[in-house]
């Protein structure tokens, strides 16, 4: 054996673990820290319950208002919510002329 070839296979065998190492921890740290990682992860989950919490108060919201408009189907009508609503649009600069039908209260002329 010559002495390059000794040289050269030390080297070897230093070189290649060192490469694997390096790419061990490469591939390590973007397991961690990448923008697919384990903190991004956490990121991600506490986005989703954030998201799905306003998700089910926007779907309360709108069973709310579909409510609202099956009461204001035509052939559904309820008298009394018409008149509450008519009050609420009609009166809305004063507060106390929304006291319909109550003794003593004022009347708009």
């Amino acid at each position: 054996m010559s002495h390059a070839y000794t040289v050269r296979k030390r080297r070897l065998r230093f070189i290649l673990p060192l490469a694997g190492l390096v790419v061990t921890a490469y591939f390590g740290w973007h397991a961690y820290h990448g923008a697919h990682g384990l903190i991004a992860r956490e990121s991600l989950k506490r986005e989703e319950l954030r998201l799905t919490t306003e998700l089910k108060g926007l779907q309360a919201h709108r069973v709310s208002i579909e409510k609202h408009i099956a009461l204001l189907d035509p052939q559904k009508l309820d008298p009394d919510y018409l008149e509450e609503r008519a009050a609420d649009l009609l009166y809305f600069i004063d507060p106390e002329l929304r006291e319909i039908g109550k003794t003593g209260a004022v009347t708009p002329e």
